[in-house]
């Protein structure tokens, strides 16, 4: 049985940024992140305790080749995306979409 998967509002937020940048910067270069990102999320659906936890049941994936880390919780059958933010930014940016 495999994993449904939530992306939450402000995950989406994220992601809808973060291409728009990348496409800025070079056309295609949006689509690459947004496939980095698919990547990621494919092996967590699979694995989701793959990833270490960073805060209670809260997981963290890098993404490959972009500098972004996807914040998700994962339960019996659904992975949620709360957050994909970029490494840089403050460390506890998620910790206000947890409630």
């Amino acid at each position: 049985m495999s994993l449904q998967i939530l992306i939450r509002p402000e995950a989406e937020a994220d992601l809808a940024d973060a291409f728009a940048y990348y496409e800025s910067c070079q056309t295609g270069l949006g689509d690459a992140f947004l496939s980095s990102v698919k990547s990621s999320l494919d092996i967590a659906l699979q694995q989701p305790d793959l990833y270490p936890k960073v805060y209670k049941n809260l997981h963290r994936v890098l993404t490959h080749r972009f500098p972004f880390g996807i914040f998700y919780i994962a339960d019996a059958s659904m992975l949620v995306v709360i957050a994909c933010l970029h490494v840089r930014r403050s460390p506890g940016a998620w910790r206000d979409r947890l409630h």
